[in-house]
């Protein structure tokens, strides 16, 4: 029996051996990059979601610089949608949201800006939670995400990283 045993296990190691023969590069391990990268200049990016700084005691406007290196075959043509909210927005929220912009921005070049009021997030965002707070206690942050859509003047779309809005006193 112990010898049985013995050989069932050294069958099954040989086998799971020889099994896996691919390199493991189809969908479900690869890294899922655009084939033309987004960035978002000026904004700080440590951890995870590049984020830009919006004190309230300022001129509560939020800008946002989008960029594809000046090398990239296309151009960005439009950004044809944003949404904000909390920081758990996802693509289905890019897809099923209501815009933060009234119709699409022309782009047709490599950098475009986009600028918000925190009036304009707070007047199209859901929920007080996703809302960006009247006020914030000192030392202290909030924070709120924005996803945008790019059409490419290629037609293909891009969905960039989300940006996060780090809210201070």
């Amino acid at each position: 029996m112990k010898t049985i045993k013995s050989i069932l296990l050294l069958l099954l190691l040989v086998a799971g051996t020889f099994a896996c023969k691919d390199e493991f590069e189809d969908d479900l391990v690869r890294d899922n990059r655009p084939a033309v990268p987004v960035t978002y200049p000026g904004a700080t990016t440590y951890g995870f979601n590049p984020y830009y700084t919006l004190p309230l005691s300022g001129t509560r406007q939020i800008e946002i610089q989008i960029a594809i290196p000046e090398n990239a075959p296309v151009n960005i043509q439009e950004i044809t949608k944003v949404v904000g909210g909390g920081t758990g927005i996802n693509v289905n929220t890019l897809n099923a949201g209501q815009s933060l912009i009234a119709a699409p921005v022309a782009v047709n070049g490599k950098t475009a800006t986009v600028r918000l009021t925190v009036e304009q997030f707070n007047a199209i965002v859901t929920g007080a939670a996703n809302r960006i707070p009247a006020s914030v206690t000192a030392g202290a942050f909030v924070e709120r995400a924005l996803m945008f859509s790019l059409l490419m003047d290629d037609g293909s779309v891009i969905i960039p990283t989300q940006l996060r809005i780090r809210v201070t006193p």
